[in-house]
């Protein structure tokens, strides 16, 4: 079975799945630029797969620190990641994407999708339906890595 297969399948199937809607650039930033960390004002015990899902609104400012030739779709689902860990402690140190005084996620192993999926989002960390699921797994890329599927 190829690690896309794999990969595919835990989406699928019943293994925890959660999604977590951010603000662009945000989003195209997890997707795109290597961003590991997601700055929350709340921890989460919850560690595995996640949906990076772009939702409607826009950081202006953060746009303006991002290259210009960024692509940044809304409403929709643009990776999956493995949350590996979440902590407090490293005052913006741990990444250069972390914020002081921030809650950072650590987000490991992420794959972009070949095409967004369009979906509305939600607040917090939220479940995807069945369906979505279905639609994030055909959206795949070919070339998985073998240390998302590892992990």
């Amino acid at each position: 079975m190829s690690l896309t297969a794999i990969l595919a399948q835990s989406i699928t199937e019943a293994e925890p799945l959660r999604a977590l809607t951010l603000w662009q650039p945000w989003a195209s930033a997890v997707a795109q630029l290597g961003k590991n960390i997601e700055n929350r004002g709340w921890l989460t015990k919850y560690r595995g797969l996640v949906l990076i899902h772009a939702g409607a609104s826009i950081d202006r400012r953060a746009v303006q620190q991002m290259p210009r030739d960024l692509e940044m779709p809304a409403k929709a689902v643009l990776a999956v990641a493995r949350i590996s860990d979440a902590h407090s402690d490293c005052d913006g140190r741990c990444s250069r994407w972390a914020m002081p005084g921030f809650h950072h996620w650590e987000l490991a192993d992420v794959v972009p999708l070949t095409e967004p999926v369009t979906v509305p989002g939600a607040q917090r960390l939220w479940t995807p339906k069945e369906a979505l699921r279905r639609r994030v797994a055909d959206a795949l890329p070919a070339n998985t890595s073998a240390s998302f599927v590892a992990a």
